[in-house]
C-alpha cells in the first residue's frame, strides 16, 4: 500500500505548484506541513481556507489524481468522525435514539425538481461531498437565505439514527465543533462522503421558501435495494474492484472511456501490486470491447492471462480464479462479437468449468451479464439458433440461482430471449429463434421458473408494444400471459395483478388498432376481475376504456371530409324550419356513482354499453376517474391525485354542459374537495324534498345515507346517527323496496359497530332480515331457512360473541338477496358459507342446523325421487346417525353436505 507520507508530500508539492503566486496560501502550505498531524485533520478541512475548497471541488469533480493526492486526509477526517460520534452520547441520548440536524441552502429550480423526482420514485439521494449540518435550526435558516428568480432557499430536516461508536463505520457522522477552527458556534454535524439519505417529505412552507425532510440510510439496511448493491460491490476482491471501478467510469454520462484508461494506466504505473497491475490490463481489454475492438480486447486479455500463469506460481486463490473468468469472458465476448459462435463458447465454457460462480446482482445487470458466465453461453446457443440448447441452459442457471438472485430472472430471461434482434442483418433468422423459444419456454414451464418466464414475456410484450410493427405479437403473448396466470390469480396475488396488467395492455393495443370492441370486452373483463379495494387497478380499468373512446372521438374528428367543415360553416341555420330532433340519452348519470366519499365506485353503469354518444360515454369515465382519484389521494394523502381529480371535473363540466344531473355532480364534487359539506348538504335536503312531494315510492334514499357520512366528514357524529336513522325510519314507514333499502340499514348498522354498539347493531341487521322477508319475494327455500339461520345467531348471542353473531346475520341477509328464487346451487353455497364461519365453535349447533336444512330441502323438492336417491338416503341417513352418536360432528356435516349435493 502507498506510504501516507509520501501522499502527504505529494499533496504539498501539488499545493505550492497549484498557489505559486499566493504568499497568503503558501504560509498556510507551509503550516500544514510542519503541523499536521492525523488527529489534525477536521481543524485544517474546516478552515475557511484553501484546503476546504481544493478537496470539495476534486470530490465534486470525481476527479482520479486530486482525491488520490489528498487520500490520506479523507481517511484521517473518517477517523476523527468515529472516535468523535460517541459525543452525542449523553443522559437523553442514548444508542438507538434518533436525532434531528438541519441544513439551509439555496438550489435552483431544476435542482429541487429533481429532488421531487427522487422522493416520487422512492429513490435514495448520496452525498458526492461532506455534508455540513447544525443541530440549530436557527444556524440551518440563516444559511438557507433568499430566494430569488429561478433560486428557492431550501431548509433539510436530517433524522439519523445515533450508533454505537465502538462498531467501526464506513460512513460515520459526527459533532465537530471541537475539532472547528471556528469552536462551536454553529454546532456544526458533518456527515460523510457517500452517505445515503431517504426523502420523507417535501412541502413548500412559505413562498419560494422548501422543506425537506430526509433520513440518513444505514449502508448495512437490508431492505433498501441500493445499499444492497453497495454492499455487494465492497465485498469484491480489490482485483475486480479495480475492473467494476474503471467500467463504472467509462458508462458515466460526464465521462469518457479516456478517464477509464487513466484510472488503469494511474493504477498500473503505481506498482502497487502485480494482482492489480494484472487486473488494470484485464479492464483495458474490456474497454477495447466497449470500443468494438474484438481483436485488441483478445490481445489485452492474452496478455493479463500470461500475468496470472505468473501470479499462480505464488499460490491459487479466489481473486486469482475471479481475474480468469473475467478474462475468459471478455475473449467469449470478442469472439462472439464478430460472430465465431463457436469459438466464443470455447472460452466460456472454460470460464465455467472453474466452478466459482459470479453472483447475479444490480451491477452485474447493469454490466449487461458479461460477467456470467452462464448466461452467456445460454445467449450464444441462441445467436446459433440452437434454441434447445438455450432453454436447457436457462433452466440450469435458474436451478442454481433460484434461491440467491430471484429479482433478476425476468430480466435474464429478456437478455437470452431477445439476443441477436438488435442485428439488422439477421434480424429474419434472429426473430425466428426468439419466437421459437418463447414459444419453448411457454410450452415447458415448470412451476419452479413460471414467474420469471411470466417476467420476461412480460417485459417482452410491453417492448413490442411500442412498436406498430410488432404489436400484433405483444397482444399475443400478453394473451398467453393471461391464460397461464389466471389459473393462479385467486391464489396469488402477483397472478392476479399480471392478469388484470395483461387485460389493460391488451385493451389498450386493441384500440390503438382501431378495434374498439374487442378493447371493451377486455378492459371490462379486467374491471369485473378486481377486487371492490384495489383503487389503483380499478382506475387502470376506466382509463383503459376512456382511452378507447378519446381515440374514437378522434378518429370521427379525423375523418371530417372538407364538404363536411364547410358544410358545418356556411349551412344556413334556418333552412330546416322542422322542430330539432332532441337526442335519446340512454345513460343517466346517478350522483351515487360518482359521490366522492361513496365508494360504489367499481360497478359500471348497465346503459353504459347501450349509450351511443361516445363524448357522454367518455364523461361517464372521467367521472369514475375523479371519483377514484379522489378515493386514493385522501388515502393516500397525495395531492396530485386529489389535483387530478379536480381536473377532470373541470373536464367534464366544459363537455356536459347541457346537463343539470352532470353539472350538479360536479359542483358538489368540487364542494366536497374544499370541504364545503354545506353546500352538498343543502343541495341533497332539496332534492330529497323534491322527490317527496312526487309521491315516488323510491325518494333517492341513499341521499340520507350520503348526507350523513357528509355530518361524518364534519365530525357531528349526532347529526350523522340521525341521518343514518332517518333512512331507516322511512323505508319501515314506507314499506318498499328499491335499490338503497339494503345499503341504508346496512350503513346504520355499521354506525352503531363503530361505536361498539353491537347489541343495537344486531337488532338493526334483524329488523332488516324481517323487512326483506316481509316485503321482498322470497321463495319457500330462503324463507324457511331464515328460522335457522337465526338459531345459530341466537346461539352466539347467548355466548355473548356479538362479532360472530353479526357475521352469520350479514350472511343471511345476502341468502336473501339472492337474485333467483330456484336456484338452490346458489341457496347450499351460501348456506354452506353461513356455516363454514362456526364449525369450529358451535359444531352442535350447526349439525342441528344441517339437519333442518336438510328436511326443508327435501319437503321443497318438487319431484319425486328416483331410485337411486331412495336407496341412498337411508345409508346416509345412517352414517349421520352414527356420527353423531360418537361427537363426531364435523363427519356428521360433510355427510350431509354430501348427500344435499346430490339431492340438488
Amino acid at each position: 500500500m502507498v506510504d501516507p507520507d509520501e501522499e502527504q508530500s505529494r499533496f504539498v508539492e501539488q499545493c505550492r505548484r497549484h498557489f505559486a503566486q499566493n504568499p497568503g496560501a503558501m504560509k498556510l502550505i507551509d503550516e500544514f506541513e510542519e503541523f499536521y498531524m492525523p488527529n489534525g485533520a477536521l481543524y485544517y478541512y474546516s478552515c475557511d481556507g484553501f484546503f476546504y475548497r481544493l478537496v470539495n471541488r476534486a470530490l465534486r469533480r470525481q476527479t482520479i489524481e486530486g482525491i488520490r493526492d489528498f487520500r490520506f486526509l479523507l481517511l484521517d477526517i473518517r477517523e476523527q468522525l468515529q472516535l468523535a460520534h460517541k459525543k452525542f452520547l449523553d443522559k437523553e441520548t442514548k444508542v438507538g435514539m434518533s436525532k434531528t440536524f438541519f441544513r439551509g441552502q439555496r438550489m435552483s429550480d431544476a435542482e429541487l425538481k429533481e429532488l421531487h423526482k427522487k422522493h416520487h420514485d422512492g429513490t435514495l439521494i448520496t452525498t458526492n461531498s461532506y455534508f455540513s449540518t447544525s443541530e440549530s435550526i436557527e444556524v440551518a435558516r440563516m444559511f438557507a437565505g433568499k430566494p430569488e428568480n429561478g433560486i428557492v432557499s431550501v431548509l433539510f430536516e436530517i433524522t439519523a439514527e445515533i450508533k454505537d461508536s465502538q462498531i467501526k463505520q464506513r460512513k460515520p457522522f459526527a459533532k465537530i465543533g471541537n475539532y472547528s477552527k471556528f469552536g462551536d458556534e454553529e454546532r456544526e454535524v458533518l456527515f460523510s462522503i457517500g452517505s445515503f439519505f431517504k426523502i420523507d417529505t417535501i412541502y413548500e412552507e412559505s413562498p419560494s421558501f422548501w422543506i425537506v425532510k430526509i433520513t440518513l440510510v444505514d449502508e448495512d439496511d437490508k431492505n433498501q435495494a441500493v445499499t444492497g448493491d453497495f454492499r455487494t460491490l465492497r465485498t469484491c476482491s480489490p482485483e475486480i474492484k479495480v475492473i467494476k471501478i474503471g467500467d463504472l467510469l467509462a458508462k458515466h454520462p460526464r465521462q469518457e472511456i479516456s478517464k477509464a484508461k487513466e484510472f488503469y494506466d494511474f493504477i498500473k504505473n503505481s506498482d502497487i501490486s502485480k494482482a492489480l497491475g494484472a487486473a488494470c490490463i484485464a479492464g483495458l481489454g474490456w474497454l477495447a470491447l466497449k470500443e468494438k475492438n474484438a481483436a485488441l480486447a483478445i490481445e489485452q486479455q492474452q496478455i493479463a492471462l500470461g500475468l496470472y500463469e505468473q501470479l499462480k506460481l505464488e499460490g491459487e486463490s479466489e481473486s486469482l480464479t475471479h481475474l480468469y473468468i473475467t478474462s475468459y469472458n471478455c475473449i467469449g465476448a470478442s469472439f462472439r462479437l464478430i460472430k465465431r459462435y463457436r469459438r466464443a463458447l470455447e472460452y466460456y465454457t472454460k470460464a465455467e468449468k472453474l466452478l466459482l460462480k459470479v453472483p447475479i446482482d444490480k451491477y452485474a445487470m447493469y454490466e449487461e451479464y458479461r460477467n456470467i458466465t452462464s448466461i452467456n453461453i445460454a445467449v450464444t446457443h441462441k445467436l446459433q439458433g440452437e434454441v434447445d440448447q438455450a432453454w436447457d441452459q436457462y433452466k440450469k442457471m435458474l436451478a442454481y440461482e433460484m434461491n440467491t438472485a430471484t429479482r433478476f430472472h425476468g430480466h435474464t430471461y429478456l437478455t437470452i430471449a431477445q439476443a441477436g434482434l438488435h442485428d439488422s442483418d439477421e434480424y429474419d433468422r434472429h426473430s425466428q429463434s426468439w419466437k421459437a423459444f418463447l414459444d419453448l419456454s411457454l410450452t415447458n414451464m415448470s412451476s419452479s421458473y413460471r414467474r420469471s418466464i411470466i417476467s420476461g414475456v412480460l417485459l417482452i410484450g410491453f417492448q413490442c408494444a411500442n412498436n406498430e410493427q410488432t404489436r400484433t405479437m405483444a397482444i399475443d403473448y400478453f394473451q398467453k400471459v393471461i391464460r397461464i396466470s389466471r389459473r393462479y390469480a385467486n391464489i396469488n396475488r402477483d397472478d392476479y395483478h399480471i392478469v388484470l396488467a395483461c387485460l389493460n395492455q391488451v385493451a389498450r393495443l386493441e384500440t390503438k388498432r382501431r378495434q374498439y370492441g374487442h378493447s371493451i370486452s377486455y378492459a371490462l373483463e379486467a374491471l369485473n376481475m378486481c377486487h371492490e379495494d384495489d383503487l389503483t387497478d380499478i382506475a387502470e380499468c376506466y382509463e383503459s376504456i376512456a382511452l378507447n373512446y378519446e381515440q374514437q372521438i378522434l378518429d370521427r374528428t379525423n375523418d371530417l371530409t372538407p364538404d363536411d367543415i364547410r358544410r358545418m360553416i356556411i349551412e344556413n341555420p334556418f333552412a330546416n324550419t322542422t322542430e330539432p330532433t332532441v337526442p335519446l340519452i340512454v345513460l343517466a348519470f346517478k350522483r351515487s356513482e360518482f359521490a366522492f366519499g361513496q365508494y360504489s365506485i367499481k360497478t359500471m353503469n348497465p346503459k353504459f354499453s347501450e349509450e351511443t354518444d361516445r363524448h357522454r360515454c367518455l364523461a361517464y369515465c372521467h367521472l369514475k376517474l375523479a371519483a377514484l382519484a379522489q378515493a386514493r389521494g385522501y388515502k393516500e394523502n397525495d395531492d396530485r391525485l386529489v389535483n387530478k381529480a379536480c381536473q377532470l371535473l373541470e373536464k367534464v363540466a366544459q363537455t356536459l354542459k347541457d346537463d343539470p344531473q352532470a353539472q350538479q355532480i360536479c359542483i358538489n364534487n368540487m364542494n366536497y374537495l374544499n370541504e364545503d359539506f354545506d353546500s352538498i348538504i343543502n343541495s341533497y335536503q332539496e332534492e330529497l324534498n323534491r322527490n317527496q312531494q312526487k309521491n315516488k315510492a323510491c325518494i333517492g334514499e341513499d341521499a340520507f345515507a350520503y348526507i350523513a357520512h357528509l355530518y361524518a366528514r364534519k365530525k357531528d357524529a349526532d347529526e350523522e346517527h340521525r341521518w343514518y336513522n332517518l333512512a331507516v325510519q322511512y323505508f319501515e314507514s314506507h314499506g318498499h323496496i328499491c335499490e338503497h333499502t339494503v345499503m341504508c340499514f346496512r350503513k346504520l348498522a355499521r354506525f352503531y359497530e363503530k361505536h361498539e354498539n353491537m347489541v343495537v347493531a344486531m337488532d338493526i341487521y334483524e329488523r332488516l332480515i324481517n323487512y326483506l322477508v316481509e316485503y321482498l319475494p322470497c321463495s319457500f327455500l330462503r324463507t324457511s331457512i331464515k328460522p335457522i339461520g337465526m338459531k345459530i345467531v341466537e346461539h352466539f348471542k347467548e355466548k355473548g360473541d356479538s362479532k360472530q353473531a353479526i357475521l352469520i346475520l350479514q350472511d343471511l341477509i345476502d341468502l336473501m338477496l339472492l337474485d333467483s328464487d330456484d336456484d338452490e346451487h346458489q341457496v347450499d353455497e351460501q348456506f354452506k358459507k353461513l356455516i363454514t364461519k362456526c364449525i369450529e365453535t358451535a359444531a352442535i349447533v350447526v349439525n342441528r342446523a344441517y339437519e333442518q336444512y336438510f328436511e326443508v330441502l327435501l319437503r321443497h323438492k318438487p319431484q319425486p325421487f328416483d331410485s337411486y336417491m331412495r336407496a341412498i338416503e337411508h345409508a346416509f341417513r345412517q352414517a349421520i346417525s352414527v356420527y353423531q352418536t360418537g361427537g363426531n360432528y364435523r363427519k356428521s356435516i360433510e355427510a350431509y353436505q354430501q348427500y344435499i349435493e346430490l339431492l340438488i
